[in-house]
């Protein structure tokens, strides 16, 4: 079996502003646009993730995204306009939710809270849960 292609734009369902740039989901779309001029936004760039996008937190030059089945995704977006998955952890549920403070991203999926460090983005490493 192979894979021949896939439609990718669907609903948008999590969103991240930083000053005047909105990260979001575009169905498996990270989706990144400037809104400095709301009337005329401009789109900077893009990045096809192999999940629907849940959720999205962007620290610095990260971003943090809730990937449904595909787990927690951590893509560079310190050049817009070529934005690049640097490390994933999949997660045993669907990973419908994401915060992060410091180290840690917490993670909500079917099965509870999963707290991963990401002290290392290229190898996120899961360090705690607490099931539901």
């Amino acid at each position: 079996m192979s894979l021949w292609g896939r439609w990718a734009a669907g609903p948008c369902r999590a969103v991240h502003a930083v000053a005047e740039v909105a990260y979001f989901g575009n169905g498996s779309y990270l989706e990144i646009v400037d809104f400095s001029d709301p009337e005329l936004p401009s789109k900077r760039g893009q990045i096809l993730l192999p999940g629907l996008i849940h959720g999205a937190a962007v620290v610095g030059d990260l971003a943090y995204v809730a990937n449904r089945d595909a787990g927690l995704r951590i893509v560079d977006v310190s050049d817009p306009a070529a934005p690049e998955e640097l490390g994933y952890y999949d997660s045993p549920g669907l990973t419908l939710a994401v915060a992060v403070s410091g180290d840690y991203a917490y993670i909500a999926d079917y099965t509870g809270l999963r707290i991963v460090s990401i002290a290392d983005p290229t190898s996120p490493l899961p360090v705690g849960y607490y099931d539901t």
